[in-house]
């Protein structure tokens, strides 16, 4: 479908009924993407529609505002192509077509209106792609402003996709509570459950057959949620995709919005002003989910539908990484590694060797590490000169930044600032227990940098040639001495030379004398 040689802008654009998203990124030739470009507007486009179902003047006026901005700002940054898609408001309303034909008049601008099904698929593509899942079977659930979708699926696939009338500004047109303050007392709450258990009654069924390992939430509705349930607890920097709310502390949330006037909503930390009037009917939308299909803990997701419309096409672009039905740390590590163009069958040598080492050196007893810490040491030797990006000078410091701050998926913190050390030592100066990047760690991580650095130093010392000539390195004992095996069929006399720096190091270490034996 797409062909490409050369670099290529493109920017999707998702208009909701209640927020406008877009995403502008930059294909590269490489195979890779880079996101220039992340913007969110309030429309209302649903505002008052429920009701009659007819979107009205005002808020048709917003989003050809906010349409026209976007179209714009896609220009302004080269976009070649724009993917814009509409949802709930213009699916359900008598007028939807006409917004889309005003929209084309006056912004620009081509929008699909895409059915509720293909928005649960859209949805599932965005969020799936932003986490590490194994073959298990997750839930995804989206509340937006007029829909809220449940899928099912696996990393691989959908297994079941299903959009319900059921959103958080239709909600809260439809049972507004008081018309003064907003607060909704005990009544409209109860009737406001009743709507929620009548609209997923028929698909629980369906839902409850099997059991699902994770449930993640998607939408502005459940991130300002798990945001005030995280503030609560005092867990303000935990990562994105660490976020979470339990069920007991959305009844506390969900009870006390409730209680509150708008006004008082505006001032929790967590709940954006333009979200006030509405987040008290999305707590109970997602409270009484949660308690129906019995779901104790949710996982928050900042990945949305406009995340899956980049994720769909970049599917029919021939040769893209995203396309390959491979776990999400991988992926992203390789996407970020392509778009800081290394040099990628440099960083493969690199990673094989250390692999090579990390094993013997198990075998011997030198260490007593897993499959976790050998990820941890391949996605370093990978990405071990990614700093190269900004200057070949120190690119050791370079690398430790770009992979402690870029946005790799699936990953949490820790297992980043592991990997960020690691690739930190791969050059001139080597780890100290003393040293500063250490001082918040134990001492069984400080360990941990030490020996994972010390094979991906040894790995990159044997590849100095850039070429690949060595075919194997391998630790063997003989007698009190480790010897580092070197296996090449070429002239390898730089990297043996190279590598024999590394045996001072390598006898520090682990305890014992050290040499290199060629063969």
């Amino acid at each position: 479908m797409h062909h490409r040689s050369t670099e290529r802008i493109v920017s999707f654009i998702d208009l909701g009924t209640n927020s406008a998203r877009l995403l502008i990124v930059r294909l590269n030739s490489n195979n890779s993407y880079s996101v220039l470009r992340q913007q969110k507007e309030m429309i209302r486009l649903g505002e008052g529609s429920f009701i009659q179902g007819i979107l009205s003047e005002e808020a048709i006026g917003r989003t050809i505002v906010v349409c026209s901005k976007y179209e714009e700002i896609s220009r302004n940054f080269g976009a070649e192509e724009i993917y814009a898609v509409a949802t709930s408001a213009a699916r359900d309303a008598v007028n939807g077509q006409d917004l889309i034909s005003r929209i084309k008049k006056q912004a620009g601008l081509d929008v699909k209106v895409i059915s509720g099904e293909e928005e649960a698929r859209l949805i599932y593509l965005g969020v799936s792609n932003g986490f590490n899942l194994d073959d298990e079977l997750y839930m995804f659930i989206d509340i937006g402003g007029g829909s809220t979708e449940i899928i099912l699926g696996t990393r691989f696939d959908h297994i079941y996709l299903k959009s319900l009338k059921l959103g958080a500004l239709r909600t809260y047109f439809s049972f507004p509570g008081d018309p003064e303050t907003g607060i909704i007392d005990t009544e409209t709450k109860d009737e406001i459950s009743r709507y929620v258990r009548s609209r997923i009654a028929y698909a629980r069924k369906s839902i409850q057959k099997d059991p699902v390992s994770k449930v993640y939430g998607s939408s502005g509705t459940i991130q300002s949620l798990v945001s005030v349930a995280e503030k609560e607890r005092n867990n303000c920097n935990s990562p994105a995709e660490e976020r979470w709310i339990n069920i007991f502390e959305l009844e506390k949330i969900m009870t006390r919005l409730c209680g509150m006037s708008i006004t008082e909503r505006k001032n929790i930390p967590g709940i954006s002003a333009g979200r006030a009037d509405i987040i008290a009917a999305g707590a109970i939308i997602l409270f009484t989910i949660m308690k129906e299909l019995g779901i104790e803990k949710l996982y928050s997701s900042d990945r949305s539908l406009r995340d899956g419309l980049l994720f769909d096409y970049l599917s029919e672009e021939p040769g893209f990484i995203s396309s390959v039905k491979m776990p999400v740390k991988e992926r992203s590590v390789r996407q970020l590694g392509k778009s800081c163009r290394i040099d990628e069958c440099h960083a493969e040598k690199i990673l094989e060797i250390s692999k090579e080492l990390f094993e013997s050196a198990g075998k011997l007893g030198l260490h007593n590490y897993g499959e976790e810490e050998l990820e941890m040491l391949e996605y370093a030797a990978y990405l071990h000169d990614v700093g190269q990006f900004i200057s070949f000078s120190k690119h050791q410091y370079h690398s430790h930044y770009v992979i402690t701050n870029a946005p790799l998926l699936g990953f949490n913190q820790n297992e980043l600032n592991i990997i960020g050390l690691i690739a930190r030592f791969h050059r001139k100066k080597s780890p100290k227990p003393k040293d500063d990047l250490f001082k918040d760690l134990d001492e069984e991580t400080i360990n941990l940098v030490i020996i994972l650095s010390l094979f991906l130093r040894i790995a990159e010392n044997l590849d100095k040639s850039h070429d690949g000539r060595i075919d194997s390195a391998y630790f063997s004992r003989e007698a009190d001495q480790l010897i580092l095996n070197i296996e090449s069929s070429k002239d390898c006399t730089i990297e043996l030379w190279a590598a024999t720096e590394n045996l001072k190091l390598l006898e520090k270490t682990f305890g014992m004398k050290a040499g290199i034996n060629k063969k």
